[in-house]
């Protein structure tokens, strides 16, 4: 698939601050690419870079195969739609989505053709006479949305467009920006520091930490094989073992105390190093459930808080470390009650192991 965007070796510095550390990515044509960090981990930086509102201290920008590094915002094939949406209050709504194509000289019969089609993609039909003062958080999201795509950009640029709305309605808006990204075939790359959003909308996803670019990956890879402690604990809930890697009757275990816990093999870190065992919180097995998993260590239930279809348990091993347990269904740990002990289990399929120093901000 051809590159719609790439940033290559792009750093951008703020008097003593470095906001992004010679970051390079490609994204791919028709794809919808996300930008996923903690608040400044240089994400939106990095957007404003691509749409020219950022230049960048070193680096170059390529947007449809043309350099666009020293380009004006209006001189790119690109659409923003901001977190604040910045609409005008003092125009109607169809006003507002006409705005950018009266720039651009369309005649005012054309302009309003585009913006009743756009109107209708969006799902604001009959819309256009309205003030956009008098709408909800989600429909003013969509007239951003349609602002933004009725001049028929190369790339949109999404900033965090979805940070003020609440939760049921951020997840409806999730699923209206996937499937119109699906219909348009429109390059979306969004910023956002909602993990949950960034895996059910994303194509695929780039890590941010400190500026730096952790890992690429579509939503199953950074979920299942994160390569950094960082990500690991970032993208999803994670629980994080620490200790040192030993070998015992031809496997290869991790210490922690008085524990063993086996590791897959080949084991990715030599005996003697130390080393992080990720196991997600839904892959472990508490009480009876566990006595058949590859991995099983005693533990004392410290909490139990009820999720609805999910329980979650907070459990704690012999030698303090904690370990957390989700598990589906109100019967499922009924003879699993907060101050009792019990055994915690899980197979080797299920262990992701990573290098042990605590200098990528795992755990």
């Amino acid at each position: 698939m051809p590159v719609e965007v790439r940033v290559e070796h792009v750093t951008k510095v703020f008097g003593a601050i470095t906001a992004v550390a010679g970051v390079t990515l490609e994204i791919q044509r028709g794809e919808f690419f996300t930008l996923l960090g903690p608040s400044g981990s240089g994400k939106t930086t990095l957007l404003r870079i691509i749409a020219g509102l950022e230049g960048p201290s070193s680096g170059r920008v390529f947007i449809g195969g043309i350099d666009a590094t020293d380009l004006p915002p209006n001189r790119r094939p690109t659409s923003t739609v901001f977190q604040d949406l910045a609409l005008f209050p003092h125009m109607s709504v169809g006003q507002n989505v006409e705005y950018g194509l009266r720039l651009r000289g369309v005649s005012p019969a054309a302009r309003q053709a585009r913006a009743q089609a756009m109107l209708r993609l969006t799902d604001l039909d009959g819309f256009y006479d309205r003030d956009p003062n008098t709408l909800s958080g989600g429909q003013r999201q969509r007239v951003a949305l349609a602002r933004a795509l009725v001049v028929e950009p190369t790339v949109l640029l999404l900033d965090e467009p979805l940070t003020g709305l609440d939760e049921k309605l951020r997840e409806q808006m999730q699923e209206e920006l996937r499937n119109l990204q699906h219909k348009l075939g429109t390059t979306f790359v969004a910023v956002t520091h909602h993990q949950d959003g960034a895996l059910s909308m994303s194509h695929r996803i780039a890590v941010l930490r400190d500026g730096h670019l952790e890992q690429v990956g579509g939503p199953v890879e950074l979920y299942e094989r994160p390569r950094t402690q960082f990500v690991a604990s970032f993208v999803g809930a994670a629980n994080l073992l620490r200790g040192t890697v030993e070998s015992r009757d031809g496997h290869a275990v991790l210490l922690l105390g008085g524990e063993a816990l086996r590791l897959p093999s080949p084991p990715p870190i030599a005996p003697g190093e130390p080393a992080v065992m990720v196991i997600r919180p839904e892959r472990v097995r508490l009480g009876a459930d566990s006595r058949a998993r590859d991995n099983r260590v005693p533990v004392e239930v410290v909490s139990l808080v009820y999720k609805g279809a999910v329980l979650e348990y907070g459990l704690r091993l012999s030698q303090g470390q904690p370990l957390r347990a989700q598990v589906m269904g109100q019967d499922a740990g009924r003879d699993v009650r907060v101050g009792t002990r019990t055994e915690a289990g899980w197979d080797l399929r299920d262990t992701i192991v990573l290098p042990g120093g605590r200098g990528d901000g795992g755990g």
